[in-house]
């Protein structure tokens, strides 16, 4: 019991800080305590956050680090701390250290003598620590034999008790312990859970063992084998790793490895990236330049030089570049690349295109445009490039083609497409009507082509590019019923005079009175409607067009000789007139249902034809026998064909001409009729014909019996 009570007391003392000090490698020496208090004993540290206490610690492994091997060290710590905190060794944990201390080694007289003090000072120099309180490692007690040395009052004495001073101590020991199987040492360091007690603590490990890992929240500093950690204001915990050293990694930034030349005149920048494990501390790199005739050594992870003027070396050469980078521990990442001497640009030895070479050249022909000042190219038609280039060390050299006939337009590749269209100054559907019609001049361009090599020598070539009219006028026609466009909510019919108007037609670059005209109706060129002008196509009659489909073709021709390849197709719908006009097409009877109806009936299928595009009433008779029907709406594909039933009673009769009658648009009675030639007999059922029969016998066996009765008569 006692011997934990005096350990407690030792980890209050041990867990302290949060002020960073600096420590130089290996140092044992102690800190001068005049820079961290005033001359009243107060701490002077502005990052202390009323902390009234603080200190360091050192942990220096002298053994391998490998995951269950033994290791061994040194531990040391130097606390300076506020006489406010108690001692958890001594009674009375609600007091002061100096209150406790009066009491317990004192007369309780409200002051602290020297007496007292060294009494307080050689019963805690006595004790011994069997771990580091606070610190694990790879969740295991570290062993430990240290003992508390120079403790040490910074007041004067007699103190009174209450008032502020501080104190300090020094603790020093040997330490040792197990490894567990885990490939990085976790160093977990905890602090006082009152929050009031916080040091830096710094791991000296024997290399090529180097610090990994600690939280973001943890400042670290120093070198791989040699660092200290700070307190982490926002955790009292934190795991500190580390193990044995991993070669470094380096990576090309500039030239890029993915180039095959550097320029020979321009000066380069030769530079890499390097990362390593941990602190990333130290890594160094060297350079060897070599060609076949000389080498060149150079220091630094960003070097430059000029391979013109080394004199050993020649343009044209291979330059082999080797970058070693070295680490903390001596482990090295090594970067082999070469890159070929270049002074010259690319080379373009033929650019082959079917243009005209030269301003307004219309005869178009296969040409190497490296022979042409200027191009001329029909306008909308795409124009192939084919184009062979090459380089000293670059296999591949990019090229890019540009213009400004779209904004921001390029094209990569020695093999290209490309269509040049008039510019914004021709003739468009977007124009006010009559601006459409006024005469514009052709577009010119500009074709640009650049080659360059990984060096960064560049080719380049520009060209005027004049474009041709080579497009037929815009044929825009609209037809009219009665002078109203036709739509979707007036359409044309029977009896309407149908027209076309050009309103809105143009050309791009020509004159809308430079424009002739071709029209044909229905595949027949109409009279006085050939190779006309602008006046006379504008607006043109077709009179009164019969019902159903007609088809308007329309050619035209501009200032420049551009012709439509296929006529413009006008379509023209007429539908029929909205009446009715009825017609019987066919009348027969239906022997099907002789058997349904009563006797004395018939039954009569009447197909009626509506000429007319309106449906509407009607009523269908047989002399004096009628049904009310509906007739079906003529269309533009032809005329409304229905069928209907009449019904006959014989008793009235058996002519069979057929009549509808129905009223027109202006309320006046038509008529339509047909002789159906249809000789009607009553075909009677077995039950009608025996009845029938009955009769017939009844009245013969009547006239027979009325014969024999006259004759006896006369006999008398």
């Amino acid at each position: 019991m006692k011997k934990e009570f005096r350990l407690l007391l030792v980890v209050a003392l041990l867990i302290l800080a949060t002020k960073s000090i600096d420590l130089q490698d290996n140092s044992q020496t102690l800190f001068d305590d005049s820079s961290y208090f005033d001359s009243n004993g107060s701490s002077n540290n502005s990052s202390s956050n009323n902390i009234n206490s603080n200190g360091w610690t050192e942990l220096t492994f002298t053994g391998p680090m490998q995951a269950q091997s033994n290791y061994d060290g040194n531990f040391t710590t130097h606390v300076w701390q506020n006489m406010a905190f108690p001692s958890p060794f001594l009674d009375n944990q609600s007091m002061s250290l100096d209150q406790q201390i009066d009491s317990q080694f004192g007369n309780e007289d409200g002051n602290l003598s020297i007496d007292e003090w060294q009494l307080f000072s050689n019963y805690s120099a006595n004790q011994s620590l069997l771990s580091i309180p606070g610190i694990l490692l790879d969740s295991q007690i570290i062993s430990v034999n240290v003992t508390m040395q120079n403790i040490t009052f910074e007041g004067a004495f007699p103190h009174i008790v209450g008032s502020e001073v501080n104190y300090s101590w020094y603790a020093s020991g040997n330490f040792s312990g197990q490894r567990a199987n885990l490939p990085l040492a976790q160093l977990s360091v905890s602090h006082s859970p009152t929050g009031i007690i916080h040091h830096p603590v710094t791991i000296i490990l024997n290399s090529p063992v180097e610090y990994r890992y600690s939280p973001p929240s943890v400042e670290v500093s120093g070198s791989p084998s040699n660092f200290t950690v700070y307190y982490p204001s926002i955790s009292s915990f934190y795991v500190v790793t580390f193990g044995d050293n991993t070669p470094p990694s380096s990576q090309l930034v500039t030239p890029s490895a993915s180039h095959t030349s550097i320029d020979w005149v321009e000066e380069q920048h030769f530079e890499v990236s390097t990362s390593d494990a941990g602190l990333n501390h130290g890594v160094s790199c060297e350079w060897n330049f070599s060609t076949p005739t000389g080498s060149v050594q150079k220091s630094g992870k960003n070097v430059s030089l000029n391979p013109s003027n080394i004199s050993i070396w020649d343009m044209g050469q291979t330059l082999q570049v080797i970058s070693t980078c070295n680490d903390y521990h001596g482990e090295s990442a090594v970067i082999n690349h070469s890159w070929g001497l270049d002074g010259q640009a690319p080379s373009v030895n033929w650019l082959n295109a079917t243009v005209g070479c030269g301003e307004n050249d219309d005869s178009f022909a296969e040409e190497n445009i490296l022979n042409c000042d200027s191009l001329s190219i029909p306008a909308g038609t795409r124009i192939e490039i084919f184009g062979n280039i090459s380089d000293d060390f670059t296999p591949h050299p990019l090229a890019i083609w540009s213009s400004d006939k779209t904004p921001n337009w390029w094209q990569e590749g020695k093999q290209i497409s490309i269509i040049f269209y008039q510019g914004p100054q021709s003739n468009s559907f977007d124009d006010p009507v009559e601006e459409r019609y006024l005469a514009r001049n052709t577009s010119t361009n500009v074709l640009n082509f650049t080659v360059s090599d990984d060096a960064g020598h560049v080719w380049q070539r520009t060209w005027d590019v004049y474009l041709l009219d080579n497009q037929p006028p815009s044929v825009r026609p609209n037809v009219l019923a009665n002078d109203i466009p036709v739509s979707s909510s007036h359409s044309a019919h029977e009896g309407d005079e149908i027209s076309v108007t050009m309103n809105e037609s143009f050309d791009d670059i020509s004159a809308i009175e430079d424009i002739r005209w071709w029209f044909d109706l229905d595949s027949v060129p109409l009279e006085g409607m050939q190779n006309i002008s602008w006046q006379e196509a504008r607006y043109f009659s077709l009179g009164k067009l019969g019902g159903g489909y007609h088809w308007v073709n329309i050619t035209s021709q501009d200032g420049s000789g551009n012709q439509n390849i296929e006529p413009y197709p006008l379509f023209i719908m007429v539908q029929p007139k909205a009446e009715l006009d009825l017609q019987i097409i066919q009348v027969h009877r239906d022997e099907s249902s002789d058997s349904s109806l009563s006797p004395n009936m018939v039954r009569l299928l009447v197909t009626i034809q509506n000429n007319g595009g309106q449906s509407g009433p009607f009523q269908l008779c047989v002399e004096k026998q009628c049904v009310n029907q509906t007739a079906v709406a003529a269309t533009a594909d032809g005329p409304g064909i229905s069928t209907h039933n009449l019904e006959l009673d014989l008793a009235y009769g058996a002519d069979t001409t057929v009549m509808v009658a129905w009223f027109d648009a202006n309320d006046e009675l038509n008529f339509a009729e047909m002789e159906s030639g249809i000789s009607i007999t009553r075909e009677y059922s077995a039950v009608e014909k025996f009845a029938m029969g009955a009769v017939i016998v009844t009245i013969l066996v009547g006239l027979w019996w009325r014969s024999k009765s006259a004759n006896e008569g006369k006999s008398k």
